[in-house]
């Protein structure tokens, strides 16, 4: 059984284009084209920015 938590944000040109608010990774690109974010094998990305907190409450 799976349970959704949480979408995530990722960054939009006619919004705001700071990655940094959105996410963080070691190496990863993200494609404003596609909306892609690709993270390289072996690295991580971290959503816990402004705009892609999580809590439980």
């Amino acid at each position: 059984m799976y349970f959704l938590l949480q979408k995530v944000i990722l960054p939009n040109i006619d919004l705001c284009t700071e990655e940094q608010l959105y996410f963080r990774t070691q190496g990863g690109k993200y494609n404003y084209t596609s909306r892609n974010l690709l993270v390289p094998r072996h690295k991580v990305a971290y959503f816990d920015t402004f705009f892609d907190a999580f809590s439980i409450k």
